[in-house]
C-alpha cells in the first residue's frame, strides 16, 4: 500500500461514525481505495497499453532491436530503422515500447552504458577510448550519461576498478 492507501486506510480505522453520514464516509473511503489501487495499477501497466501488436508487428521490433544492437556506435534514426524493420515509425515506437518497456533511445542509451560498464570494469581502456567504443563522439556527454546511470564518474570507477583488480 501507498502512503495515500495508508492514510485512507487509517481514517476508517480510526472513525466512529454512524448512522447515514458514518455509511456515506465508509463508501467513500471505500471507493477512494479503490481509486488509488486503480491508479497505481495504471501506472504499473501504464495507462494505455496502445494497440495490439501482431506477430509480425512482434517480428518487425526484435528485427529493429537487432538492427540497433548491431550498430549501437551509431545507430539509424526512428524512420530509417521503421524502414529497416518492415514497420512504421508508430507501430515501432509503441510496439518498441510494449515489447521491450523502454523507448528506441532509451534502449540504446542503456546498451550503450552496459558497454561502457564492461569496457571499463576490463579496465584496458582509457574514458575517451570507452566513450568512442560506446558510441559516443562528445566525451562529456558520455561521463555525463554514466554518473548519471551509475552514480559514479567513468574515470573515478575505471581508477576504483584498476585498483580492486591489483589485489
Amino acid at each position: 500500500m501507498n502512503a495515500a492507501m495508508q492514510m485512507a486506510a487509517y481514517q476508517v480505522q480510526a472513525a466512529s461514525h454512524t448512522g447515514k453520514a458514518g455509511r456515506l464516509f465508509y463508501e467513500s473511503k471505500a471507493l477512494e481505495l479503490v481509486s488509488l489501487k486503480i491508479i497505481d495499477l495504471e501506472k504499473e501497466l501504464g495507462s494505455c497499453p496502445g494497440p495490439r501488436l501482431t506477430k509480425n508487428d512482434i517480428d518487425s521490433i526484435y528485427t529493429a532491436r537487432d538492427i540497433l544492437l548491431s550498430n549501437l556506435d551509431d545507430p539509424p534514426g526512428l524512420a530509417q530503422l521503421a524502414r529497416r524493420a518492415g514497420t512504421n515509425e508508430f507501430k515501432l515506437k509503441i510496439g518498441f515500447r510494449q515489447v521491450f518497456g523502454s523507448t528506441v533511445f532509451g534502449f540504446v542509451q542503456t546498451r550503450r552504458m552496459e558497454k561502457a560498464f564492461a569496457l571499463l570494469r576490463q579496465g584496458e581502456l582509457d574514458v575517451t577510448q570507452v566513450a568512442g567504443e560506446s558510441g559516443y563522439v562528445n566525451v562529456s556527454h558520455f561521463i555525463r550519461a554514466f554518473r548519471k546511470k551509475y552514480g559514479i564518474n567513468p574515470g573515478k570507477f575505471l581508477k576504483e576498478n584498476r585498483h580492486n583488480t591489483l589485489f
